[in-house]
């Protein structure tokens, strides 16, 4: 679940930048 979460905020962040 931590490793899911990790990708989803990573995702995340690119979509911002």
């Amino acid at each position: 679940i931590l490793v899911l979460s990790h990708e989803f905020l990573t995702v995340l962040i690119k979509f911002c930048l």
